[in-house]
């Protein structure tokens, strides 16, 4: 009787259950998206042309493709005097000002504005960082070793920070051709003259662009010991033509900061478990980001 009864109650339990039965579904109500200018302008102390990009926002629902805006004003102020004259490219896209000495790497506050009759004025303003010190920047071959036990070449950035200030640094690497490739015979391929950076230790992070960022927080006021992982694939015949060069920048906290959570970002949106990343931004009444950098850049022996 006992088993009667559990079977009859069994058989409840299996009708009642449906697709449904195990599945919540919430309705959302998106809020309606307004859009706004959205800018992306990077400039650095070493720039012979300053481009801004500018587009629109869209909503995350959205399937239709930006806005390349190109009836936008482009002011651009130094210390309260506007400079440059940026005029729209129809071949990049972007508006370009010569630079002409207008970031120069000396201490200065720049503002950009941005303005379109249908969007208005969006703006964000940014402080030249100091030219860095750099004591010295070692490269040694095979004396790194990346998180799979592997060889790689290294890095080694000596810095000299400023106390008392919380700074922000950038680095990159790269050849520069010198010479002409002379065969005895033709080849199909040579490996291209790229060279590829991640992280040695934790006092650093990768960027964007093949870039390493890090912050002063392990030698505020201090020599830095930052080390590097260098993965280089250039064949024999292109190293004896090619120089290495190494770059290291100031940067805003902006640009850190911009670097940083769009690297997390990317890395999010292929990871269905990881919540999504909010990249930082800093225009006011609009989208995206405005940033300094100030470089100094030295030929590595």
């Amino acid at each position: 009787m006992k088993n009667t009864a559990f079977l009859v109650f069994l058989l409840f339990l299996l009708q009642s259950c449906n697709e449904d039965t195990f599945s919540t579904v919430v309705t959302v109500d998106l809020p309606e998206h307004n859009s706004q200018l959205a800018i992306a302008a990077h400039f650095t102390s070493e720039d012979s042309l300053l481009q801004v990009f500018v587009s629109n926002s869209l909503s995350v629902i959205d399937t239709q493709a930006y806005d390349v805006i190109t009836d936008a004003s482009i002011r651009l102020l130094k210390d309260g005097v506007e400079v440059g004259d940026f005029k729209y490219s129809a071949d990049s896209r972007y508006y370009e000002s010569l630079n002409n000495g207008i970031l120069d790497g000396t201490s200065a506050r720049y503002e950009l504005q941005v303005e379109t009759p249908k969007y208005g004025l969006a703006s964000a303003v940014q402080d030249m960082p100091k030219l860095p010190t750099v004591n010295e920047i070692v490269y040694e071959l095979d004396a790194g070793i990346d998180n799979f036990g592997e060889r790689t070449d290294l890095f080694v950035i000596k810095l000299q920070d400023e106390l008392g200030q919380e700074n922000f640094y950038e680095f990159r690497a790269n050849y520069v051709q010198v010479g002409e490739l002379e065969l005895e015979e033709e080849v199909d391929y040579f490996f291209g003259p790229d060279i590829y950076l991640l992280p040695a230790d934790l006092t650093s992070v990768a960027g964007s662009g093949g870039s390493i960022i890090f912050t002063d927080a392990s030698f505020d006021g201090k020599e830095s010991n930052i080390r590097v992982n260098a993965y280089s694939y250039m064949s024999q015949e292109l190293e004896e033509i090619h120089d290495l060069y190494a770059e290291i920048r100031s940067t805003s906290a902006d640009r850190y900061y911009y670097l940083n959570s769009l690297d997390k970002s990317r890395q999010a949106s292929n990871n269905p478990f990881e919540e999504p990343v909010i990249v930082h931004e800093n225009i006011e009444n609009g989208h995206g980001v405005f940033t300094l950098s100030n470089i100094v850049r030295l030929k590595v022996d």
